[in-house]
């Protein structure tokens, strides 16, 4: 009578099996951990990158509805922490002014603004409490991380100091120097520059 060979695995095949399936499973698992990453990355890049370009295209836009012939009081003015100035309001206020300031805040570039006004007692009440606002954060608006911040007035065809331009003038800047000190946030840090020049402003040359 022939010999039938037993059907089904041996112990050795059924480790073997094990071991591949083991190994197979370890390597998709690695694979999915480092695509999750690969993919928190990118989302953590894009919302940077998006802060990043909104608090930059809210910066210009306040420079740029400046309210350059406003004669109640001397309309920008940095005092080493906090930049303010007077601005047009938007539709659908226009013909009204508000008060924007930007500052540094528990390692945040902050913003704050007042209402829109058309009585100059209530736009300089605003004027007086921008800097104490804005270190309310409640009040005022979180845009970027950033180490530190300062600004630079173009007059006279060179960059200086604010302190040290003709401030006492009441003569606008002929443009303004943003420099932020970013916080790391992975390819994001370093010192980001940013040039704003007056709308109004036409270089003359003889």
């Amino acid at each position: 009578m022939p010999h039938r060979r037993p059907t089904g695995l041996t112990l050795i095949e059924v480790l073997v099996a094990l071991a591949l399936w083991g190994l197979i499973t370890a390597l998709m698992t690695q694979g999915l951990d480092v695509m999750l990453r690969g993919q928190q990355y990118q989302l953590q890049r894009n919302d940077h990158q998006a802060r990043l370009q909104a608090s930059l295209s809210q910066w210009q836009t306040d420079l740029d509805l400046m309210d350059s012939t406003y004669t109640g009081f001397v309309p920008l003015d940095w005092n080493g922490r906090v930049l303010r100035w007077v601005r047009h309001s938007a539709a659908p206020m226009q013909g009204q002014r508000r008060v924007v300031a930007w500052g540094l805040q528990d390692g945040r570039w902050v913003r704050w603004q007042s209402e829109a006004t058309s009585q100059p007692g209530e736009l300089w009440l605003a004027w007086q409490s921008a800097s104490k606002a804005l270190e309310q954060t409640s009040a005022a608006s979180e845009w970027m991380p950033i180490n530190g911040w300062q600004v630079f007035y173009y007059r006279n065809d060179g960059w200086s100091n604010p302190w040290s331009s003709a401030e006492s003038t009441g003569a606008l800047p002929d443009a303004i120097r943003l420099q932020l000190d970013l916080q790391p946030q992975g390819e994001w840090q370093g010192r980001l520059q940013w040039d704003w020049l007056r709308p109004t402003w036409s270089v003359n040359r003889s």
